[in-house]
């Protein structure tokens, strides 16, 4: 997911902070994959959900 994050990136259409995960016989449980927090500067966290440390 990180590659795919990295390479499309720059399409404005993709939201990678609204990317969410789900096992294929449970499609209605959702897992969030990216921390996607707002950092003041008007960018977002690309780290993990659940990451340690601060955003970056």
């Amino acid at each position: 997911m990180v590659a795919l994050r990295d390479s499309l990136g720059h399409v404005p259409e993709l939201d990678f902070g609204e990317a969410t995960l789900s096992a294929e016989d449970d499609q209605s449980r959702r897992i969030r994959i990216w921390c996607d927090a707002r950092l003041g500067d008007g960018r977002r966290c690309v780290l993990p959900i659940r990451h340690d440390g601060r955003c970056r």
